[in-house]
């Protein structure tokens, strides 16, 4: 009796191998498995997606307008560019806003208080918001750019709030229905 319990615990040691890389095989699948739904999810969510500002699309931007007025174009702080143009993504993402004029306010006021061009930062902010909401389904009728430069000035001085300056931006948004 003895010899067979010795076979049977060989065998158990022999199995053993096989039956840890079963359950590692089966863990890595459950994980794998997993990380694939997620990607799949986030794919699938894509289409609802904003179309973000990106930092040299902006930048074309400003030297177009300045070449308008005849101004020098330089950008000086490519990283504070970098940082407004994320703004309004952070906004949407953490801290969950959906409403387009504050995503796009984020965008003109980040521009604008960075100060990243060495001219035209509040209407480069101002006209990359406009983009921001073309490419997003949204017009932005009836503004008129010296009285939405005005506002900035505002909002840069802090005369009003960045609420305040989305709500008037949210009187001039309307969804185009055709995007």
């Amino acid at each position: 009796m003895k010899c067979k319990q010795l076979s049977n615990l060989d065998q158990q040691k022999s199995l053993r191998p096989v039956r840890l890389a079963t359950a590692v095989a089966w863990i890595l699948s459950r994980h794998i498995r997993t990380l694939w739904n997620a990607i799949l999810k986030r794919w699938l969510a894509l289409p609802n997606e904003l179309v973000w500002p990106r930092a040299e699309e902006i930048s074309q931007l400003n030297q177009l307008i300045v070449e308008e007025t005849g101004e020098p174009f330089s950008l000086l702080k490519p990283d504070q560019l970098e940082s407004a143009c994320a703004r309004p993504y952070n906004l949407w993402t953490y801290g969950h806003e959906e409403r387009m004029a504050w995503l796009a306010t984020s965008l003109i006021l980040g521009i604008a208080t960075n100060h990243p061009f060495e001219q035209g930062n509040k209407r480069t902010g101002y006209a990359g918001g406009l983009v921001f909401c073309l490419n997003n389904g949204f017009l932005v009728e009836g503004t008129d750019s010296e009285e939405f430069g005005d506002y900035i000035i505002s909002a840069v001085t802090g005369e009003i709030s960045e609420d305040e300056f989305a709500y008037s931006l949210d009187d001039y948004l309307v969804e185009n229905l055709n995007f």
